[in-house]
């Protein structure tokens, strides 16, 4: 079996709230299931994206985000062929923002994106009332289940942590929300909408809880990496995702959704 790669974007400067436990949650699994793989990262100042099957960016501080999102531009480019091969990326709140068009911050500075995601962001202002802060759980979108056939026996919901300030919006129809809000805020504070996915990515603004207690992404985000070397897909064994279904479950039943 080919390994699968995976390369951590900006390791160094886009990685707080625990977003390393998406990375680690990937390895998990696929140490599970005896699947070779290779991790690597790519950092401020190299010379080229090596090329993955997976690619991650996290969130991180807006200082550090100014500094990614001029590097990122210069490899904009070579993402965007990956965007068109059908690759995986996971792209975590600021690395989400990333990818839209532009994030306007509260002191109305403009930070362009690589605008392969028809999305804006914009922060309203810089009180903490206004940011998006706490737990967050949605009920999947039909249609994101459909194209990460993603194994619903284990739930159709997503459970979270979310702290942004950004508002995002989506300009077209080209995305699609991952689901509706049933606790928190999502995308923005007014329509109920969280995460997108538009071909092979997934953007959202669920910090480093994201796939650790949500494993049945985490298994669909290898699936459709295993698909485009043409393998056969893993099923989830859920006698061997105890703690991970603790996790998920503990949310859920904190706000009495299930």
């Amino acid at each position: 079996m080919k390994k699968i790669r995976i390369n951590h974007l900006y390791s160094q400067s886009m990685n707080i709230y625990g977003d390393i436990g998406n990375i680690k949650a990937l390895l998990h699994i696929l140490d599970l299931h005896n699947i070779p793989f290779e991790i690597f990262s790519t950092e401020i100042g190299d010379n080229k994206v090596k090329e993955a099957d997976i690619y991650f960016l996290g969130g991180g501080q807006d200082k550090d985000q100014y500094s990614v999102f001029k590097d990122l531009l210069r490899h904009k480019s070579f993402i965007s062929d990956e965007v068109k091969k059908d690759k995986v990326f996971l792209l975590i709140c600021g690395g989400y923002q990333l990818f839209g068009k532009f994030f306007l911050d509260a002191e109305g500075n403009f930070i362009e994106g690589l605008g392969i995601l028809d999305i804006e962001t914009k922060a309203p202002d810089n009180k903490v009332t206004s940011r998006c802060i706490g737990n967050i759980v949605v009920k999947l979108n039909p249609d994101f289940i459909q194209r990460f056939d993603i194994d619903t026996s284990f739930s159709d919901y997503i459970v979270g942590f979310e702290n942004h300030g950004g508002q995002t919006f989506f300009k077209n129809d080209s995305l699609i929300f991952l689901g509706d809000v049933i606790q928190g805020f999502g995308n923005n504070s007014f329509e109920k909408k969280e995460g997108c996915n538009y071909k092979g990515i997934i953007g959202t603004y669920m910090h480093g809880s994201f796939l650790p207690k949500n494993p049945h992404i985490t298994y669909g985000i290898i699936n459709r990496a295993l698909h485009n070397q043409n393998i056969n897909a893993i099923k989830m064994d859920k006698t061997k995702l105890i703690y991970e279904s603790k996790a998920h479950k503990y949310i859920l039943n904190k706000y009495q959704i299930v």
